[in-house]
């Protein structure tokens, strides 16, 4: 289990940055589950279908397809 290791070693604080490079939407569920508060998430994938996750968690972000991603205001 990724979070339970994550959590060990970072003594419950999770990852300060996850890099999502491999277009499953699998991986972006979990590097949510793991990001501690303030943590950036870094998205360089390609999608072929919908990612059910919640982006909201995640906070501003920023893209460069604004078709995909916009920012919070």
């Amino acid at each position: 289990n990724l979070k339970h290791e994550i959590e060990k070693i970072t003594d419950g604080y999770g990852c300060d940055v996850y890099f999502e490079v491999t277009g499953n939407p699998i991986s972006v569920q979990q590097g949510l589950d793991i990001l501690t508060r303030q943590g950036r998430f870094i998205c360089m994938s390609i999608f072929k279908k919908d990612v059910p996750a919640d982006w909201s968690l995640i906070g501003n972000y920023v893209s460069s397809s604004p078709n995909i991603f916009t920012k919070n205001k």
